[in-house]
């Protein structure tokens, strides 16, 4: 239960980590784009 649970926890943060990410390189776009 406890290994299932620091799982499911890594696993929130991997696709936390991953939209950051794909954010970051909208945001990047965006920019080049204003200039």
């Amino acid at each position: 239960m406890k290994s299932n649970k620091s799982a499911e926890a890594h696993e929130s943060l991997l696709q936390l980590s991953f939209t950051a990410s794909k954010f970051d390189r909208f945001r990047a776009q965006a920019q080049a784009v204003k200039e």
